[in-house]
Protein backbone atom coordinates (compact mmCIF):
# COMPACT_ATOMS: atom_id res chain seq x y z
CA UNK A 1 0.00 0.00 0.00
CA UNK A 2 2.88 2.39 0.76
CA UNK A 3 4.22 1.99 -2.79
CA UNK A 4 0.78 2.89 -4.10
CA UNK A 5 0.63 6.03 -1.98
CA UNK A 6 4.13 6.99 -3.17
CA UNK A 7 2.97 6.65 -6.77
CA UNK A 8 -0.03 8.80 -5.93
CA UNK A 9 2.25 11.44 -4.40
CA UNK A 10 4.37 11.51 -7.55
CA UNK A 11 1.19 12.12 -9.55
CA UNK A 12 0.04 14.84 -7.17
CA UNK A 13 3.45 16.52 -7.43
CA UNK A 14 3.20 16.41 -11.22
CA UNK A 15 -0.26 17.97 -11.15
CA UNK A 16 0.74 20.65 -8.61
CA UNK A 17 3.64 21.78 -10.84
CA UNK A 18 1.60 21.85 -14.03
CA UNK A 19 1.30 25.35 -15.56
CA UNK A 20 -2.50 25.10 -15.70
CA UNK A 21 -2.62 24.26 -11.98
CA UNK A 22 -0.38 27.19 -11.09
CA UNK A 23 -2.62 29.45 -13.15
CA UNK A 24 -5.74 28.10 -11.39
CA UNK A 25 -4.09 28.75 -8.01
CA UNK A 26 -3.23 32.29 -9.03
CA UNK A 27 -6.77 32.96 -10.24
CA UNK A 28 -8.33 31.46 -7.12
CA UNK A 29 -6.32 33.79 -4.89
CA UNK A 30 -7.90 36.77 -6.65
CA UNK A 31 -11.44 35.51 -6.13
CA UNK A 32 -13.38 34.37 -3.11
CA UNK A 33 -11.78 30.93 -3.41
CA UNK A 34 -8.41 29.83 -2.21
CA UNK A 35 -5.48 27.84 -3.59
CA UNK A 36 -6.42 25.12 -1.10
CA UNK A 37 -9.59 24.52 -3.13
CA UNK A 38 -7.39 23.82 -6.15
CA UNK A 39 -5.25 21.39 -4.13
CA UNK A 40 -8.34 19.53 -2.91
CA UNK A 41 -9.45 19.08 -6.52
CA UNK A 42 -6.00 17.79 -7.45
CA UNK A 43 -6.05 15.31 -4.59
CA UNK A 44 -9.52 14.18 -5.62
CA UNK A 45 -8.32 13.73 -9.18
CA UNK A 46 -5.39 11.61 -7.95
CA UNK A 47 -7.73 9.48 -5.84
CA UNK A 48 -10.08 9.04 -8.77
CA UNK A 49 -7.27 8.08 -11.14
CA UNK A 50 -5.80 5.51 -8.78
CA UNK A 51 -9.17 4.05 -7.90
CA UNK A 52 -9.90 3.68 -11.59
CA UNK A 53 -13.17 5.53 -11.23
CA UNK A 54 -12.55 8.53 -13.44
CA UNK A 55 -14.27 11.47 -11.76
CA UNK A 56 -17.27 9.59 -10.41
CA UNK A 57 -16.33 9.39 -6.73
CA UNK A 58 -17.32 12.87 -5.52
CA UNK A 59 -18.02 11.99 -1.86
CA UNK A 60 -14.34 12.41 -0.98
CA UNK A 61 -14.50 15.97 -2.29
CA UNK A 62 -17.64 16.75 -0.31
CA UNK A 63 -16.12 15.50 2.96
CA UNK A 64 -12.37 15.96 2.36
CA UNK A 65 -11.19 15.66 5.96
CA UNK A 66 -12.77 12.27 6.73
CA UNK A 67 -10.93 9.03 6.29
CA UNK A 68 -13.39 7.34 3.98
CA UNK A 69 -12.59 3.77 3.06
CA UNK A 70 -13.13 2.94 -0.54
CA UNK A 71 -13.26 -0.42 -2.22
CA UNK A 72 -9.55 -0.09 -2.96
CA UNK A 73 -8.66 0.98 0.60
CA UNK A 74 -7.24 4.28 -0.67
CA UNK A 75 -8.33 7.33 1.34
CA UNK A 76 -7.77 11.06 1.17
CA UNK A 77 -6.47 10.97 4.73
CA UNK A 78 -4.09 8.19 3.74
CA UNK A 79 -2.77 10.28 0.85
CA UNK A 80 -2.24 13.30 3.09
CA UNK A 81 -0.51 11.20 5.75
CA UNK A 82 1.73 9.64 3.12
CA UNK A 83 2.82 13.13 2.09
CA UNK A 84 4.02 13.72 5.65
CA UNK A 85 5.96 10.44 5.61
CA UNK A 86 7.52 11.19 2.22
CA UNK A 87 8.71 14.80 2.03
CA UNK A 88 11.26 13.64 -0.55
CA UNK A 89 8.29 13.30 -2.93
CA UNK A 90 5.88 15.85 -1.43
CA UNK A 91 7.71 19.14 -2.00
CA UNK A 92 4.74 20.99 -0.44
CA UNK A 93 5.60 19.28 2.83
CA UNK A 94 9.36 19.59 2.41
CA UNK A 95 9.22 23.36 1.85
CA UNK A 96 6.44 24.13 4.32
CA UNK A 97 7.83 26.62 6.83
CA UNK A 98 4.83 26.57 9.16
CA UNK A 99 5.76 25.45 12.64
CA UNK A 100 4.36 25.32 16.12
CA UNK A 101 4.89 28.70 17.73
CA UNK A 102 6.29 29.28 21.18
CA UNK A 103 3.27 31.14 22.60
CA UNK A 104 1.16 29.20 25.06
CA UNK A 105 -2.23 29.83 26.67
CA UNK A 106 -1.85 32.67 29.17
CA UNK A 107 1.21 34.24 27.49
CA UNK A 108 1.08 37.89 26.55
CA UNK A 109 1.12 38.30 22.79
CA UNK A 110 4.06 40.27 21.40
CA UNK A 111 3.42 43.71 19.97
CA UNK A 112 3.66 43.18 16.24
CA UNK A 113 4.54 45.96 13.81
CA UNK A 114 2.15 46.15 10.86
CA UNK A 115 2.46 47.92 7.55
CA UNK A 116 -0.45 49.55 5.74
CA UNK A 117 -1.48 47.61 2.69
CA UNK A 118 -2.35 50.81 0.81
CA UNK A 119 1.08 52.42 0.71
CA UNK A 120 3.31 49.87 2.46
CA UNK A 121 5.16 52.60 4.30
CA UNK A 122 3.41 53.53 7.54
CA UNK A 123 4.40 51.18 10.34
CA UNK A 124 1.91 50.82 13.16
CA UNK A 125 1.88 48.71 16.29
CA UNK A 126 -0.77 46.11 16.88
CA UNK A 127 -1.22 47.44 20.40
CA UNK A 128 -1.15 51.18 21.09
CA UNK A 129 0.20 52.69 24.31
CA UNK A 130 -3.14 52.45 26.07
CA UNK A 131 -4.08 49.02 24.74
CA UNK A 132 -3.87 45.94 26.89
CA UNK A 133 -1.58 43.15 25.85
CA UNK A 134 1.54 45.23 25.18
CA UNK A 135 3.55 42.01 25.06
CA UNK A 136 7.27 41.63 24.80
CA UNK A 137 7.59 44.92 22.94
CA UNK A 138 6.65 46.86 26.07
CA UNK A 139 3.29 48.06 24.78
CA UNK A 140 4.54 51.34 23.42
CA UNK A 141 3.56 52.75 20.10
CA UNK A 142 6.88 54.08 18.93
CA UNK A 143 7.01 54.95 15.30
CA UNK A 144 3.50 55.17 14.13
CA UNK A 145 -0.16 55.65 14.62
CA UNK A 146 -2.26 53.91 17.23
CA UNK A 147 -3.88 50.74 16.14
Amino acid sequence: MEDLYCSMLHREAELRKAPETLKRMEISEGRKGDWVDVVEKIQQQVLDEFQGQGKSNRILHIIPSRSLNTTSGITLTGLRQAALRHPEIAFWVRYNRARRGNLRVGDTAPNVELVRAIDGTTPIKLFGEDDAGGGAGGGTNSGGEGG
